[in-house]
């Protein structure tokens, strides 16, 4: 029996003590490798088959020699502190180490253990209130309490599994977790193990209503840490663009506020002027059909993104203009074609008046020209206000086929208007250089 033959070679110990010089091409140089292993089957072998959930690979009745395993493999001694990969000038990927060595994978499997005896219970109905949490697997319990210690268990990699798999021990026990979400996310002086588990959970976690609603502290320290980072780069990192997907989905479901008091009017207010502007603009990539992620909005979620957008412009009236940018990020909502092109087209009017970009222009002015097939005066006109207001010479250089066209329907559509703005649009691209444009200046 498999299980059987695991818990030999588990209770052999990790070193192999024949006395024989071994090469190490050739020869384990102990059971690490073998303990792993056992570790990483567990944890696959304590899942329900992904095509009949209510069938279990190991029957619960091995209950007591599972956990026997388990017990001996979250206190092996790898990874040891110092040994974890590590990037050059960065902290350890806790998530990386997790998985490549023998205790970050029996604490995962120890988590997943506990699932599988939730499922056993009460047909593992979430909610089932003769669940009694942690009190019905103490000793999983006791195994975690033991490792949030960072004077036993300082390495990265465990650490990460608690943020890699906070929604599973929210399930498993709400009040445990609520507890133990400060030990586990926030850092106590110079300690970086809570950023593990955090950037782990962030980065790895969907966005569930309820665990973030107790997550709610950590996710206004995750703002704040954006707020006070150097953001002259003009990106944001993997993280933090996790951070923003995570707000992002939660506000599409009414889990979090723009009101005064609400996390994201926290993070409107502490956050730079670079991750407000990914924000709104992950917020209409989202929406893009052909993006990966991108599907029909919902009623309900056009409204709420267009309440937040025309919020955005009242708070930013009075605010300088390069506090403003994040307005520029329209250009992608009017990409997505779902959020009502008469609304785009006044909110790029807006922005643009203010002298600010619309952005990503390239495809904002591709979309133009379908536009100007039944309001060629609006389209030339924005065309024009964004080459105006561009920054990026590359972007008309690359929109001249698009503004080709714009400008070519709205003079041919007897409207006198959009020929007037058709011929200050190529006027302005002549002075610019795009001499092509000239045969729209002849009478």
């Amino acid at each position: 029996e498999v299980l059987a033959f695991s818990e030999h070679i588990v209770a052999l110990g990790r070193e192999i003590a024949d006395g024989t010089d071994r090469d190490r091409r050739n020869w384990d140089p102990d059971r690490g490798w073998a303990r792993k292993e056992i570790a990483r089957l567990l944890f696959h072998g304590l899942q329900p088959y992904s095509k009949d959930p209510g069938r279990e690979k190991i029957s619960i009745q091995h209950r007591g020699q599972v956990w026997r395993i388990l017990e001996v493999l979250v206190e092996d001694p790898d990874p040891a502190p110092g040994e974890e990969i590590a990037a050059v000038g960065e902290l350890p990927d806790g998530v990386l180490s997790a998985i490549n060595t023998v205790r970050g994978e029996a604490i995962r499997a120890a988590i997943r253990y506990g699932l599988w005896v939730f499922r056993s219970h009460g047909d593992g109905i979430v909610g089932d209130d003769s669940w009694e949490g942690f009190s019905q697997v103490p000793e999983l319990r006791t195994a975690l309490d033991r490792h949030l210690d960072p004077l036993l268990d300082p390495a990265y990699g465990p650490r990460a599994v608690y943020g890699l798999m906070f929604p599973s021990l929210h399930l498993l026990d709400e009040v445990w977790a609520k507890d133990k979400a400060s030990r586990i996310f926030d850092s106590p002086g110079d300690s970086d193990l809570p950023r593990a588990a955090w950037d782990a959970y962030i980065r790895y976690c969907q966005p569930y209503d309820v665990v973030a609603a107790s997550l709610d502290k950590q996710y206004r320290s995750a703002i704040d840490r954006i707020g006070s980072k150097d953001s002259s780069g003009g990106r944001v990192d993997e993280v933090e663009h996790a951070l923003l997907r995570h707000l992002l989905f939660l506000f599409l479901r009414a889990a979090i506020s723009p009101e005064k008091g609400g996390l994201l009017a926290h993070f409107f207010d502490r956050s730079s002027p670079v991750a407000r502007r990914e924000f709104l603009s992950l917020a209409g990539r989202h929406f893009q059909i052909d993006h990966r992620s991108g599907r029909p909005i919902r009623p309900e979620e056009r409204e709420r993104l267009q309440g937040l957008f025309e919020g955005r412009e009242r708070q930013l009236a009075e605010i300088d203009d390069q506090e403003a940018g994040e307005l520029s990020a329209i250009g992608d909502w009017f990409i997505a074609s779902q959020f009502g092109e008469e609304w785009c087209m006044e909110r790029m009017g807006y922005v643009l008046d203010r002298g600010l970009p619309v952005e990503p222009e390239i495809p904002v002015l591709a979309q133009l020209v379908e536009t100007s097939q039944h309001a060629p005066a609006s389209a030339v006109s924005l065309a024009a206000r964004i080459v105006k207001n561009t920054t990026n010479q590359w972007a008309i250089g690359g929109s001249t086929t698009s503004l080709s066209k714009i400008i070519s329907t709205a003079l041919d559509s007897g409207d006198p208007d959009a020929q007037v703005a058709a011929r200050y649009l190529a006027n302005r691209l002549v002075a610019k250089g795009y001499l092509e444009f000239e045969s729209a200046l002849e009478p």
